[in-house]
């Protein structure tokens, strides 16, 4: 070999070595399954979100959860405030951006949201922060699938003590405004058509029989169909949480008549719930145009004329919905008539 050859393959080889020696990223699915997670821990970075604050407060989680997870209460999720005359719940690009350095997450890292996995107000959490993660353009983010107690089941090592990680050099370098609707973009759908209105909360609260637990308004925005968050997910014999094949998800869905060729827009009272729905179309299913209505009820009815415009009863009510050629909704509105 020439000199010429030699110094080539020297060079080669060095590549090799330092690719080696970089820290690898790894790739994560949008519902990651426990065993799967194992062997990432070191990798990515665990966040164990739940609502209630006082879990978290000990330093010792009695039922154990993924090595290494950093707590993350619910509420450091939220800010709530008005802005440009809506009402806003997600933290500003800064304040987020600083929140998740605390929570020792790096710039590109990957991300893992863990849960406890037998409550629907934390899968709510949960998913809250999934949605928060793609608005501020970090895509590289998994829902742990099952939560704290499919991890359990599974076998998997616990741990009972909170770690509080290094300082992290998390960035929000973009916004992702069409994943969030305004109240005027809600006001024009209402007016206009050209997307669907998709109520996630209880059948009972979109009918107007009973009232809205954060509001107490009682019935629908005009148009929305009923899509429940509560009917994509199923409890197990052993009471754990988690979501429905992806065959009944996409049952569902066409049941309710979303189609992938228009505009989702998804509400409930403070927009938790309605990012349970956001997750499984925008995630799993792969809905390529899926928005969560920040403010939802809140904003809707701060304006008195609005919050009488809510429709009760089971029909959607307002915009009409188009039918397809076989007979089955569309679920595309039109402008009233």
């Amino acid at each position: 070999m020439g000199r010429h050859g030699a110094a080539t393959l020297a060079v080669a080889w060095t590549c090799v070595l330092l690719f080696v020696a970089l820290p690898v990223r790894a790739a994560v699915p949008p519902l990651l399954e426990p065993e799967r997670l194992a062997r990432l821990l070191g990798r990515a970075a665990v966040l164990d979100v739940r609502m209630d604050r006082g879990e978290m407060l000990d330093s010792v989680d009695p039922d154990g959860h993924v090595p290494g997870a950093v707590p993350v209460p619910v509420e450091l999720l939220r800010d709530a405030r008005t802005e440009d005359g809506d009402v806003r719940f997600a933290p500003p690009p800064g304040r987020f951006a600083a929140l998740l350095r605390r929570l020792g997450v790096d710039a590109g890292e990957p991300v893992v949201v863990a849960w406890p996995g037998t409550r629907y107000r934390d899968l709510q959490g949960a998913t809250w922060l999934v949605w928060l993660f793609a608005l501020y353009g970090h895509d590289a983010v998994a829902l742990l699938d099952r939560g704290n107690a499919g991890w359990r089941r599974a076998g998997l090592p616990v741990e009972t003590a909170w770690r509080m990680p290094a300082e992290g050099g998390f960035a929000v370098t973009r916004v992702r405004e069409r994943l969030r609707a305004t109240t005027a973009e809600v006001e024009r759908i209402v007016r206009e058509g050209g997307a669907v209105l998709v109520d996630a909360r209880d059948p009972a609260v979109y009918r107007g029989e009973r009232p809205a637990p954060g509001t107490g308004a009682r019935g629908h925005l005009p148009g929305a169909v009923n899509l429940p968050g509560a009917s994509l997910l199923v409890v197990d014999r052993d009471g754990d949480l988690h979501f429905r094949p992806p065959g009944e998800l996409r049952e569902r869905v066409a049941a309710a008549g979303l189609r992938r060729d228009v505009r989702i827009v998804v509400y409930c009272d403070g927009g938790r719930e309605a990012a349970v729905v956001w997750f499984v179309l925008a995630r799993p299913l792969g809905f390529p145009d899926v928005a969560l209505y920040e403010g939802s009820l809140f904003a809707w009815t701060a304006d008195p004329a609005r919050a009488r415009m809510l429709v009760r009863g089971a029909e959607p009510g307002g915009p009409e919905v188009v039918r397809g050629l076989d007979g089955t909704p569309s679920a595309v509105q039109r402008s009233f008539r």
